[in-house]
């Protein structure tokens, strides 16, 4: 019967699908078999379920999940199987399971709906919910909720029974990505409404983040982390705003049923480990690498500088020398800077991730997004596009850094033809211009209605609790802005000069930081760095698409002016650092010096940020002070 149990499984959990977001039950077709037929059950039935009585389901007799990015030894992979058993999650169409993929909340109501409902794939009831279990009628309490939408009724029940809550009084947000305070909160209303024991006796003291907390979910947290719900996904952080990955998804829900007295979850659980700490060759060379930053820096008469190192994707380690403030403040890796240059970088992630939602086309001439026509006369048929500024061949003209960025100053210019006579698009033409990627940054803020900051917080840096702005006085934490010195010794930006600098009157209205006004730490830009040297993954979740990042490293062949290959806008170097490539972008400005860099074959990056030091560049055009601080960490990490 064991064998029969299985396929039955098996056939269940591939007969059901649900708009291809993969989430399923086969209790649905079993609760409407039973309610469609009053028949007695067949003796086959009494057989199966007295044997099923008998042979209480275990680790062994769970079918093997086969997908094609998901392997045996994966951890995660029993929880996967288990919650695939069960038809709570499934693959996609390809084969593959996507277990980084981040969760919406659209698919936790409906993954709650069927579960409320629980019957086994061979007819064996499974903790059926102590609440009610009626069909839901779909309603219309949410205005993003269609009522003929695939999750609707999952939608309503959850609003009715008190399991979810909308982001407003009238939105669910049903496609945004749901993240771990609305996990806990959620997985928290459903325990409870199915009669679990939600009791806690301690508090989130221990987490290094617990401030950060939003309050609805304080108590809901502390039951998740006691409780185990949590066990496979937090550390020594809590990161509440982060995303929730489609296998942390089934491990969370693994932990639900263990709590509840599922056998065979608790087992699953019990052999789960907590995500552990990734190991650093940096880290262990900690103060041998720290004497090199200081030698370097003292060598390049740096008053500031910061490091941070990325090893296979992960922030591993930092370092600091000397001078936020000469004299009374010093240094630490995560003192917020200016970044100059590599703001682009930021801009350009921007535009990925609103191209991923729709806003933009990167092809497309960026005249749709500025409400007029916005053309080079020279070539009135060969668009202007996003893709051409971030890849510096725009041919919009290359304006001195003086000039003004107000909206109604770049909306007259674009207007009047303030373009070169060079095609757009063309590597040929190629010339770095920080006056055109304030236009980008401002056709991406009219495009989308929103700060890039905001744009940026909404979907990553909230995620990964990186503090930064594009208008430093903007940032949660203005004490930790650091005094930008010259090599002279001179004072390029004050702390209260840049805590003063604040967004502009509404989105568009300046392009004014988005060639080099980035304020952020080495630590939070490694952070950001690590996600493109991981693919768009950030902890286990995708945060950005792959095919965002591969977009962002494809370069062409040709070299532009200086050697290096041109990407959207990252750069690429052949045999540099030690490596046999890196992406990289340097910035300087009002006294840094700056460079970002990371090896895509090995997820390794390094971050080097300063202040008062040397501009001094070696023959990859790199800063000195970078590449001699960046050369010897790649060596040891490799």
């Amino acid at each position: 019967m064991t064998e029969q149990k299985t396929k039955l499984a098996l056939a269940g959990a591939l007969a059901a699908a649900l708009l291809g977001l993969a989430v399923v039950n086969t209790a649905v077709a079993v609760n409407k078999a039973q309610q469609e037929n009053t028949q007695e059950p067949t003796a086959a039935a009494v057989e199966t379920a007295a044997v099923q009585e008998e042979e209480p389901l275990t680790l062994e007799m769970l079918p093997q999940a086969e997908f094609t990015d998901i392997s045996t030894s994966d951890a995660g992979y029993d929880a996967l199987r288990y919650t695939a058993y069960y038809g709570l999650l499934r693959g996609m169409e390809d084969g593959s399971f996507h277990p980084c993929g981040a969760v919406d909340r659209a698919t936790i109501v409906t993954v709650l709906y069927r579960l409320s409902r629980e019957i086994g794939p061979a007819g064996e009831i499974e903790l059926a919910a102590k609440g009610s279990t009626s069909e839901a009628e779909p309603s219309a309490v949410w205005q993003d909720v269609p009522t003929d939408s695939w999750y609707a009724e999952a939608v309503s029940w959850a609003s009715e029974a008190g399991i979810v809550q909308g982001v407003d009084d009238q939105h669910f947000a049903p496609l945004d990505r749901l993240t771990r305070s609305q996990l806990a909160a959620v997985l928290y209303r459903f325990a409870t409404w199915r009669g679990d024991d939600v009791s806690i006796s301690g508090d989130l003291s221990a987490y290094n983040d617990a401030d950060r907390v939003e309050a609805y979910a304080v108590l809901p947290l502390t039951w998740a982390v006691e409780g185990g719900i949590f066990k496979s996904v937090l550390d020594a952080a809590l990161s509440p705003r982060m995303p929730v990955s489609r296998l942390q998804l089934a491990q969370a829900l693994t932990a639900l049923q263990a709590a509840a007295g599922d056998a065979l979850a608790a087992q699953i659980l019990a052999q789960t480990a907590p995500p552990a700490p990734p190991e650093s060759k940096a880290a262990a060379r900690h103060e041998e690498l720290q004497a090199v930053v200081d030698s370097i820096s003292q060598k390049y008469g740096a008053a500031g500088v910061q490091v941070a190192v990325i090893e296979k994707g992960q922030v591993t380690d930092t370092y600091a020398y000397g001078w936020a403030t000469k004299g009374s403040n010093p240094m630490t890796p995560q003192h917020k800077l200016r970044v100059a240059s590599i703001s682009k970088v930021a801009v350009g992630m921007t535009a990925m991730c609103l191209r991923e939602e729709g806003a933009i086309d990167l092809d497309t001439s960026i005249g749709d997004y500025w409400g007029f026509p916005v053309k080079n006369p020279a070539y009135p048929n060969t668009p202007v596009s996003i893709r051409s500024i971030m890849t510096h061949t725009s041919s919009i003209v290359n304006a001195g850094d003086d000039v003004s960025r107000s909206y109604s100053n770049v909306s007259a210019k674009l207007r009047s033809g303030y373009f070169s006579r060079v095609k757009p698009g063309d590597l040929a033409n190629w010339n770095y211009n920080n006056f055109a990627f304030s236009v980008l940054g401002m056709t991406l803020e009219l495009a989308s209605g929103e700060y890039i900051s905001d744009i940026l917080d909404r979907r990553l840096f909230n995620a990964m609790d990186i503090d930064a702005d594009f208008f430093p006085g903007e940032v949660r934490q203005t004490e930790l802005l650091a005094t930008i010195y010259r090599h002279d010794g001179s004072v390029g930006r004050t702390v209260s000069n840049q805590q003063g600098i604040k967004r502009g009157n509404f989105p568009g209205s300046t392009g004014s930081p988005f060639a080099g006004g980035l304020t952020i730490s080495a630590e939070d830009l490694g952070k950001l760095v690590a996600l493109l040297a991981c693919d768009g993954c950030w902890q286990g979740v995708e945060l950005m698409d792959r095919e965002s990042v591969e977009m962002m490293e494809t370069y062409a062949p040709q070299a532009v002016p200086g050697g290096s290959r041109q990407a959207l806008p990252l750069r690429h170097w052949d045999d540099i650092f030690g490596r046999d490539g890196a992406y990289y972008h340097t910035g300087s400005a009002y006294g840094v010096f700056n460079c970002m860099s990371y090896d895509p074959l090995t997820g390794d990056g390094v971050v080097v940020l300063t202040t008062g030091a040397s501009g001094a560049k070696d023959d990859h055009g790199i800063y000195r002070i970078c590449a001699e601080i960046s050369t010897p960490i790649y060596e040891a990490i490799r």
